[in-house]
């Protein structure tokens, strides 16, 4: 996950993830965006967010990136 010091809120932030996946026998990384922009008010609403979408993605929270969209 990236660090993001001296962020000024509300940010509007835009994700992506990496997930190792099995399929037919075979292991395979992949990478897979999200194109919705999101804007959050403060670092603990970021922080909420980014578990919530590593639950409902099945991925480690560590392997959500994020980065600030001007």
């Amino acid at each position: 996950m990236k660090s993001i010091l001296n962020l000024t809120y509300p940010a509007t932030f835009k994700f992506s993830f990496t997930k190792a996946e099995i399929k037919d026998g075979k292991a395979f990384m992949n990478a897979y965006g999200i194109k919705q922009t999101f804007e959050v008010k403060n670092h603990a609403e970021l922080e909420r967010f980014i578990q919530t979408i590593a639950e409902k993605c099945v991925v480690n929270p560590s392997n959500v990136d994020y980065e600030i969209i001007d």
